[in-house]
């Protein structure tokens, strides 16, 4: 006879509160019963529609979001590009319109899943979130000692990762341009200084490198991506898959 399978809640420091934004009151209680399978201490918080979610932002800190694709007759999309203080929240999707999963995506989302949830599918995105708490908590402790070696006018500045925004090539130059605003150039080419950077950093066509960290939108075809008002750049055809490939890992805190 075999045994059944014994669910082992996992340890949560950093995932705490949640707010869940859905209008139909069977399938919010539907995902908090899932939900308080898999960790019953987490705090669950309900928005009907998109004012209260406003509302609750104001009195918490939620650690994620989870959102249905339409609310209302309010598309979450659309909400969301216009209240940039959701982006640096985590979240995910629950909705039964999987062909608005790219879009999704293309906002950060770190899981899209198809209604009905399964307590499998809400683990492991939960496990997603924790981990992307874990790696952001553990940079920042350690982030005054990573620096990115630079050699100009002869003697060797040390440039923090966190303050590199992009590089781009010019010839057999590189400039780095910092969140200052400042522009540093070095007669390095970019392959020397793209084997020098952590996996927050990623090359997406011949002449430039950005930092994920900076990146504030991805266009919906993803040709393109935008550096707040930094800049914006062509993805290149060829290194596009790789390029959405290390944003997700990034984002979901495998590197």
């Amino acid at each position: 006879m075999t045994k059944a399978h014994k669910f082992i809640l996992p340890v949560y420091r950093h995932l705490k509160d949640i707010i869940i934004v859905e209008d139909s009151i069977v399938d919010y209680h539907y995902i908090c019963r899932l939900i308080r399978k898999i960790n019953p201490s987490f705090e669950l918080f309900h928005a009907t529609d998109f004012s209260i979610l406003l509302q609750l932002l104001e009195q918490r800190k939620p650690t994620l979001v989870i959102y249905n694709t339409r609310v209302g007759r309010r598309s979450f999309f659309s909400f969301y590009d216009r209240h940039e203080q959701l982006h640096d929240i985590p979240f995910l999707i629950v909705s039964q319109h999987t062909e608005l999963a790219l879009q999704a995506f293309q906002r950060r989302a770190v899981h899209f899943i198809k209604k009905p949830a399964r307590m499998e599918e809400l683990a492991d995105a939960f496990r997603r979130v924790e981990e992307g708490y874990k790696m952001r908590s553990a940079f920042e402790h350690n982030e005054q000692s990573l620096y990115l070696p630079v050699l100009r006018d002869k003697a060797l500045y040390y440039v923090p990762y966190t303050d590199v925004v992009y590089l781009r090539a010019s010839g057999s130059y590189t400039f780095i341009v910092l969140k200052s605003r400042e522009q540093i150039c070095v007669s390095k080419n970019l392959g020397h200084y793209e084997a020098l950077l952590p996996g927050f950093f990623v090359r997406i066509n011949k002449s430039v490198i950005i930092n994920i960290r900076f990146i504030k939108r991805i266009y919906k075809d993803n040709t393109g991506i935008e550096l707040g008002d930094f800049a914006a750049f062509d993805i290149s055809i060829r290194r596009r898959p790789n390029v959405l490939k290390q944003i997700q890992m990034f984002l979901s805190g495998s590197i």
